[in-house]
């Protein structure tokens, strides 16, 4: 099952279009904006919610995230590949339905 994590995503509050990469930062370690999972196993569909581009919204001018992304691992890990979560990861994360 072939997997595109995107990370590192861009800071909303200092991305400046005018300027070709000129006001870029990078966001915080950790945090991963998308994740794209293709297979026939997959079932398609959103899985969370669209991050909000309201100043008020943001987390130190980054998207605020809405799920954490040791939950599509901790999916991967047990639904697709067999294998307990918890020892790996380090902890119990809420799983997603996404594996047929």
């Amino acid at each position: 099952m072939p997997i595109k994590v995107n990370e590192p995503g861009l800071n909303v509050l200092e991305f400046n279009p005018g300027h070709c990469f000129g006001s870029l930062r990078f966001i915080r370690s950790g945090i991963i904006l998308g994740t794209l999972l293709v297979g026939d196993n997959v079932k398609g569909g959103l899985y969370g919610e669209y991050p909000s581009l309201e100043p008020g919204q943001l987390d130190q001018g980054d998207l605020q995230w809405n799920n954490d992304f040791r939950g599509t691992y901790a999916t991967l890990l047990e639904k697709w590949m067999g294998l307990d979560p918890q020892p790996i990861l380090g902890g119990s994360f809420e799983q997603f339905d996404f594996i047929k």
